[in-house]
């Protein structure tokens, strides 16, 4: 699934996606929908990037799609878990 990337890079995503989903569920706590929209925005770029698609559609419509709160932080839950698996593999 995911290309082996760089030992440097490999080590920026392991600690950089965890600050964004840090900042991700900060945005929902606090209903702020442009940081929401914005973090998800570069959750998914940055999972695309890794080849992660699946957590990287999930982002992409927490930040697109206008969903209840309580829907976007299901959707966190589940690419959470994504990004997880993902983040193991490189």
């Amino acid at each position: 699934m995911v290309e082996k990337l760089s030992e440097e890079l490999g080590s920026l995503y392991k600690i950089h996606i965890p600050e964004y989903l840090t900042n991700l569920k900060k945005a929902i706590d606090e209903e702020d929908i442009i940081t929401m929209r914005d973090v998800a925005h570069n959750l998914s770029s940055a999972m695309g990037s890794i080849g992660d698609l699946e957590s990287g559609a999930l982002f992409k419509k927490i930040e697109k799609d206008d969903l209840p709160l309580s829907e976007v932080s299901l959707l966190l839950i589940e690419a959470e878990s994504l990004v997880a698996a993902t983040l193991t593999q490189i």
